[in-house]
C-alpha cells in the first residue's frame, strides 16, 4: 500500500516539509503513523522533517499495532544516528514507549553513563520517570552513586 502523506512530502521542497508534518499531524487516520515512522527511519531525509516526526510520535497514544515498527525505528535512531539533534529528539520521544523493553533498557544505559551527553541523560530521565514506580525506583537508586544525576534521581524519588 502506498502512503499518499509521503507522496506528496516527497513532492515538496524541505522548507515547506515541516508545515505539512505538522497538518499530516491532526488527520484521523492510521495512516499517518507509518508516514511519521517513514520519516524518521530515513537518514536521508531533511533533518527538521525527522524531528518535527519524532516530536509527534513522543507526544501522541499511537495505535498498538503502529508502535512496534516505530519502536524499531526509535531504536536503530538512538543506537545509529549522527545527528546530535534527531538523536536527542529520538530519546526525548522514549517516554511515549516505555513498554519497549528494550528501549527501557537503552534509556537506563543512557542516563546511567557518566560519559554519554548531559542532554541525552536527561532526556532519557523523562523516560524513566513513567516507568511503574519498581522500574523507576531501581534506575534511580543506581543514579543515586552518580555525582552529577544524583540531585535528580533524589527528587523524583521524593517525590513517589
Amino acid at each position: 500500500m502506498t502512503n499518499t502523506f509521503l507522496e506528496k512530502l516527497n513532492a515538496l521542497k524541505d522548507d515547506q516539509k515541516y508545515d505539512f508534518i505538522r497538518e499530516v499531524e491532526y488527520e484521523e487516520t492510521d495512516e499517518k503513523w507509518d508516514f511519521f515512522n517513514a520519516i524518521i527511519a530515513n537518514e536521508s531525509e531533511y533533518d527538521l522533517a525527522r524531528i518535527e516526526a519524532l516530536k509527534i510520535i513522543g507526544l501522541y497514544e499511537i495505535p498498538y499495532q503502529k508502535k512496534d515498527k516505530i519502536a524499531q525505528s526509535l531504536e536503530h535512531i538512538i543506537t545509529n544516528e549522527e545527528d546530535y539533534l534527531v538523536k536527542n529528539y529520538a530519546v526525548m520521544a522514549l517516554k511515549n514507549f516505555t513498554d519497549y523493553q528494550p528501549l527501557v533498557i537503552l534509556a537506563k544505559s543512557i542516563v546511567c553513563d557518566s560519559d554519554e551527553d548531559e542532554n541525552l541523560r536527561h532526556n532519557a530521565l523523562s523516560a524513566i520517570e513513567k516507568l511503574p514506580s519498581d522500574a523507576k525506583k531501581e534506575i534511580l537508586t543506581i543514579l543515586l552513586s552518580d555525582k552529577y544525576m544524583k540531585p535528580y534521581a533524589k527528587q523524583i524519588l521524593s517525590e513517589m
